[in-house]
Order: structure tokens, then sequence, then C-alpha cells
């Protein structure tokens, strides 16, 4: 009787180990499942939420060109930047010609706009950032929230690439002569991004466009920033120089 007991016991043990694996199996396959619909819900709400911000972000900075338009305008940014360019004496700014009157409205409405070009470069900065925040697993970028903001970096880019370029070269003066207190407004990290500009990298690539866009550590790049940077400096001085003004 015992020995029957005992044969019953080693079947049933192992039978319940058969039974066991799939169990386990199934339980961990659905575990799985409820993480990666967590996750997928967790990353559509943050998206939501990061074009959201975004969105009403960029619609503060264009109510302010509505009330100021100069802000906006390419000619004008041109001269402002020069202006303030010509307040740190680098080489490749001059100072507007123009009479006192104007002279005082133009250091006015430049020190507005050195302002709202900080503004918007702050703005692009977080673009950058909410959408390097929301790749994927294969450490791909997020298509729909890229490509809704990849062309806004590009046109802001371009209508104020002037004011950028002085804060590059502000930046670099300030390396070479060792005064920190005159440093970047921007990390390493970003100045960098927007030298090698990105954003004009093929959107289909995937991962290898998510890599563009990722920071790139000083210490490592810093010989490939300067020559980027001096590539910069050549094609700005291409770019045509500033208007004189005329009296108001």
């Amino acid at each position: 009787m015992l020995a029957a007991l005992s044969q019953y016991a080693i079947y049933g043990k192992q039978i319940s180990e058969i039974f066991l694996f799939p169990t386990t199996l199934i339980g961990g396959g659905f575990a799985l499942f409820v993480f990666y619909r967590t996750s997928h819900q967790f990353m559509s709400q943050m998206r939501s939420n990061h074009y959201s911000e975004l969105d009403s972000m960029f619609k503060e900075i264009l109510l302010i060109a509505i009330e100021k338009p100069y802000l906006r305008d390419k000619t004008q940014i041109a001269i402002f930047s020069h202006y303030l360019g010509s307040q740190i004496n680098p080489p490749a700014y001059l100072a507007p010609k123009c009479d006192r009157i104007t002279r005082e409205r133009l250091k006015l409405q430049a020190a507005q706009y050195d302002m709202y070009a900080f503004i918007v470069f702050n703005f692009l900065e977080t673009i950058h950032d909410r959408c390097y925040e929301t790749r994927d697993w294969k450490n791909r970028l997020d298509q729909s929230l890229v490509g809704t903001w990849i062309d806004i970096i590009g046109s802001e880019h371009r209508l104020h690439e002037d004011w950028f370029d002085l804060e590059l070269r502000i930046c670099q003066q300030a390396r070479a002569s060792g005064d920190l207190s005159r440093g970047s407004k921007f990390c390493f990290g970003f100045r960098d991004f927007v030298l090698r500009q990105p954003w004009l990298v093929e959107r289909h690539q995937g991962a290898t466009f998510a890599k563009a866009w990722q920071y790139r550590d000083e210490n490592k790049h810093s010989q490939d920033y300067e020559l980027l940077l001096e590539r910069r400096f050549r094609l700005s001085s291409d770019r045509p120089t500033a208007p004189e003004l005329a009296a108001s």
C-alpha cells in the first residue's frame, strides 16, 4: 500500500512538472504582453503631451512676432545681429551707420531681438529633446513627432542663423580668452547639433537618423567641432552684410 502511494506521488509530481512549464510560459508571455501594451500606451501619451507642449510654445513665439514683426524680418535680423556683434567688437561685425535717433531705436529693437532669438533656439533645443526622448527600442526616432517639427527646426534656424553665428563667436572668444563668465548660452551638445544640421539627413534611415540627433561628447569630438565651426564662419562670411540704416 505504501509502495503504491509512493509511486502515485512520484507520478503526480512528474505530471505537475509537465504542466508547470507551459503554465509558466503562458504567464510570462502574458506579462510581456501587458508590459508592451503599457509601454506603448505610455509612449503614445508622452508623444501626445510633447506635441501639445511644443505646439503651445511655438504659438507663443509667433504671437510675440505678431506684435513686433521686425523680430522675424530677415533683413532686420541681419541688422540686429551686426549691431549686437559690434558691441563685442569681433572683426566680422561692423556697426550699421545711422543717426542718433535711429541708433537709439536700433539699440532697443536689437535688445528685444537678442532675447527673442534666445527664446527661439531654446525652443529648438526643446524640440530636439522631446524627439530624442520618444525613440523606440530599436533607437529610431518617432516619425510622427519628428515629421511635424523637423521642418520647423530647419526654417527657424535659417531665419535666425546670423544670431546663432554671433553666439558661436562669443563662445569661441570666451574659450580663447579663458573668460568663463562670457560662456555660451547653450551646451556643447546643442551647439554641435546645430553645426551638424542632422535635420537634413534622410529620415527613412532609421537608427542612423536617430544617431545623428544624439548629443556628442565634447572630449571626444572637440576637434571635429572646431572644423565645423571654421566651416560655419567661412560660409557666414559669404552671406550679405547688413545694409545701412536710413534715418526714420
